[in-house]
């Protein structure tokens, strides 16, 4: 059975290069039965048949028949890019994270876990995780950056420094989250 929306008509130089496409031992598999959908849709073969060539659905046949009458030959050639399965957390979100977990303490407890503070900000505790696993990146470097530089201090250069450390640390964060 053929769809009555689909009539296509190759060119010579596109049947040409479909078929090239798939005489060429070095072009990928996938390229080579969208090309054979292409030709096969334009010799008149239904979709059932074109099914069975190919060893695919009928909505990937629908797919690369309606790519190859928007693109051309370039349709088939390219892989279209699709979205993020989750979105990214707003800066808004990352950021209340990093200043909760840098400046407030729990009602009750001595810290903050992954589980009180996705309940107090409304995200995932795995969520959480990966915000706190790219802030404890960043305390790491600052930590290894200091123990190079704390030889050049004196006792009192270095007392200051730990006091600043924790300003610096949420600082560093939120450069970070900017992109900065």
């Amino acid at each position: 059975m053929r769809r009555a929306d689909i009539c296509l008509y190759l060119g010579p130089a596109d049947r040409s290069e479909l078929q090239a496409l798939i005489a060429n031992r070095n072009t990928p598999r996938k390229l080579v039965w969208r090309a054979e959908i292409v030709l096969a849709t334009a010799d008149g073969h239904g979709t059932v048949e074109i099914m069975r060539r190919a060893g695919t659905s009928k909505p990937t046949v629908w797919r690369w028949q309606t790519r190859y009458l928007a693109d051309g030959v370039a349709g088939l050639k390219r892989d279209k890019t699709r979205p993020s399965r989750v979105p990214p957390l707003p800066i808004a979100t990352r950021l209340k994270v990093i200043t909760k977990t840098v400046q407030e303490t729990p009602p009750n407890a001595t810290h903050w876990s992954r589980s009180l503070m996705a309940e107090a900000v409304g995200i995932s505790p795995s969520s959480v995780g990966r915000i706190q696993r790219r802030q404890l990146k960043v305390i790491r470097g600052f930590n290894a950056r200091m123990r190079d530089k704390s030889k050049t201090y004196s006792q009192s250069g270095r007392q200051n420094l730990d006091q600043n450390k924790t300003l610096w640390l949420y600082r560093m964060s939120i450069s970070r989250l900017m992109g900065h």
